[in-house]
């Protein structure tokens, strides 16, 4: 999936990296999905990437939140 550098105002191994994020998580919620991140891309219609980022990283940043309280509670638990 060839993008010139400022299309979208991200360099492209940025855009490279966000568009394989996005996969890997699509992929973990919906294993059907083809498989590889550029066959599943050709599947959308183009957008901007800063409609859906902030999303994203709101949900991403919720999931991490999510691994950090459950480490914490194992950890609790472990000590006892």
């Amino acid at each position: 999936m060839a993008r010139k550098r400022g299309e979208s105002g991200l360099d492209l191994f940025s855009l490279e990296m966000f568009e394989n994020i996005a996969y890997v998580m699509a992929k973990h919620a919906d294993g059907s999905i083809p498989n590889t991140p550029e066959e599943w891309l050709d599947g959308f219609n183009t957008f901007s990437i800063y409609q859906v980022l902030p999303k994203l990283i709101e949900l991403w940043g919720l999931n991490v939140q999510t691994d950090v309280e459950a480490k914490k509670n194992f950890a609790q638990q472990s000590v006892k």
